[in-house]
């Protein structure tokens, strides 16, 4: 059975269809990075997939909101979920504080609003964007996650301005 899927930088355009999505019930990896795929992201038939670790749908032009079915109760098996660079919008559901395995959340580059989830705003998540401060330096751990608005991290990194 497929464990994988990797089709990143291939020119793919479209939607992601949602019924394909939930017949991989053994998948653990989806790549789709760096290609024109557009629409919604079908969360409900992500966030179904029971072995879906990895996630990779950053360089798009996705659209919407981030889905809050993606964290569904005792499915959120998620350790990293790149969705930086598309064109997301409205805020983070609190759903995501679920993902008790994730550890890189990678957001920046969308049109989201509002206050990330105080939960997801911790040490362990997104922790190699502050590599380059001195352990002691004081740190701004929703700034691992995305720069506030009007901000961004140059190259990926801290300080945001």
């Amino acid at each position: 059975s497929m464990q994988e899927v990797r089709l990143e930088n291939n020119k793919l355009v479209g939607t992601l269809d949602g019924t394909t999505i939930m017949q991989m019930q053994k998948i653990e990896t989806i790549s789709l990075s760096q290609n024109d795929f557009s629409g919604l992201i079908p969360g409900f038939q992500l966030g179904s997939l029971p072995g879906l670790k990895f996630l990779y749908l950053d360089n798009n032009e996705f659209v919407g909101p981030l889905p809050s079915q993606l964290a569904q109760s005792g499915k959120s098996s998620l350790e990293e979920i790149w969705v930086q660079s598309n064109s997301l919008s409205g805020t983070v559901p609190a759903s995501y504080v679920r993902f008790d395995m994730l550890h890189d959340f990678f957001i920046d580059g969308n049109k989201l609003t509002g206050a990330l989830p105080l939960q997801l705003c911790s040490a362990k998540l997104n922790n190699d964007f502050f590599n380059t401060l001195p352990p002691d330096a004081e740190r701004n751990y929703c700034e691992y996650i995305a720069c506030p608005a009007g901000s961004v991290g140059k190259e990926g990194v801290y300080p945001c301005s």
